[in-house]
């Protein structure tokens, strides 16, 4: 498994989703449609959140991808929101 990672800074790079999306595409250097994404932010009060994606991000006319994906909080409150809709509780160490 490749492992590829890039820090972004909104100061440095802008806040577009456009830019975000072309960034992701330049990332994926073996030209693979399928490689997962995570995505972590850290905002100015210090929340930590992010999704994972079980396909590479591109522009598409409709919703892709599978039931693998979701979105979580890690700071001040763990959770994450699987794509069923249901809240899922950190687990236990």
């Amino acid at each position: 498994m490749r492992r590829s990672v890039a820090e972004r800074s909104t100061w440095r790079d802008g806040i577009s989703l456009a830019t975000l999306l072309r960034k992701a595409e330049l990332a994926k250097k073996d030209g693979s449609e399928r490689l997962p994404c995570l995505l972590v932010v850290r905002d100015q009060s210090g929340h930590v959140f992010g999704g994972f994606t079980s396909e590479a991000w591109r522009v598409a006319p409709r919703y892709y991808g599978t039931g693998e994906s979701f979105v979580f909080q890690a700071h001040p409150r763990q959770v994450m929101y699987r794509y069923d809709d249901q809240e899922t509780p950190p687990s236990s160490p």
